[in-house]
């Protein structure tokens, strides 16, 4: 099975992080997170993430400042997650424009308040490297494994 690439952004600014409350298929209610989503066949992990804050937010940000985490777990085939810091663009406004309809809304949400709103999203995969991305962005970059699948225990080096 073919590895797959997913990536997230990290768009922090004036005490705020960017947010996307969606719904994806499947899911039960609308959940928070971060801008995110799959790479596409031949794109660079910085500019997917460039291009899905763009897709899900109307924000057009410039190139990451930093990598922050990779993740990594089989489902069962190898996904890995890359998730990229960005400052926060100035003179825009927010306006999704989500090809797959999946975004609802957007928002800068205070850094504080992010985990409490993540704290629905029902992958701890993706939920707790995400927190701490957010309780840390300038800590060292991590990488997070899931050795036994999603369900299993978390390795972070």
């Amino acid at each position: 099975m073919k590895p797959l690439l997913a990536v997230s952004a990290v768009v922090l600014g004036d005490g705020e992080v960017l947010m996307v409350h969606q719904r994806n298929a499947g899911d039960p209610h609308p959940i928070w997170g971060l801008p995110g989503g799959m790479a596409e066949d031949g794109e660079l992990s910085d500019r997917a993430a460039a291009r899905e804050v763009a897709e899900e937010t109307g924000l057009k940000v410039g190139p990451p400042t930093r990598l922050l985490a990779v993740v990594q777990f089989p489902v069962p085939a190898t996904l890995t997650a890359l998730y990229f810091a960005f400052e926060r663009p100035r003179g825009q406004d927010l306006a999704p424009a989500d090809p797959d309809g999946d975004v609802l809304e957007a928002a800068w949400v205070p850094v504080g308040q992010a985990p409490a709103r993540m704290a629905g999203f029902p992958l701890a995969v993706m939920r707790e490297p995400a927190t701490a991305c957010l309780r840390e962005p300038a800590g060292p970059v991590r990488y997070w494994t899931w050795p036994d699948g999603p369900d299993g225990r978390a390795v972070v080096i």
